[in-house]
């Protein structure tokens, strides 16, 4: 390897240490942001180039009326984490031409119960 491509390697970013930045800076922005209140929890489990597997727990202030994850939240976690994902395999973002969600059924927010004894 030529000393040429000894800098060009150094001068390489590391695209899926940003996409992961990008991301969890996302979950820690101000609520008064979309993304801030939608991501307000997302944990990034596993990562590599093209792939960014999460964990997210719904919390009860992105549901709609009947408890159901609102799918404009769902929209903006799917549309960040998707831009991150191609971030880390290709350098930099690529607009979304057709973005379209099919809603087969309702998500619920996490829900803890507890029976006492009677």
């Amino acid at each position: 390897m030529g000393d040429g491509d000894e800098k060009k390697t150094e001068k390489t970013m590391d695209t899926v240490a940003v996409s992961n930045e990008w991301l969890e800076g996302l979950t820690r922005a101000p609520h008064g942001q979309l993304e801030g209140l939608t991501m307000d929890g997302l944990k990034i489990v596993e990562s590599s180039k093209g792939f960014i597997r999460c964990h997210f727990t719904v919390p009860d202030r992105i549901t709609d009326g009947d408890g159901n994850w609102h799918v404009g939240a769902m929209a903006t976690m799917i549309d960040d984490v998707g831009a991150a994902a191609i971030f880390s395999l290709v350098g930099h973002v690529k607009a979304s031409l057709d973005f379209t969600i099919s809603f087969l059924s309702t998500a619920k927010s996490e829900v803890n119960g507890k029976t006492a004894k009677q």
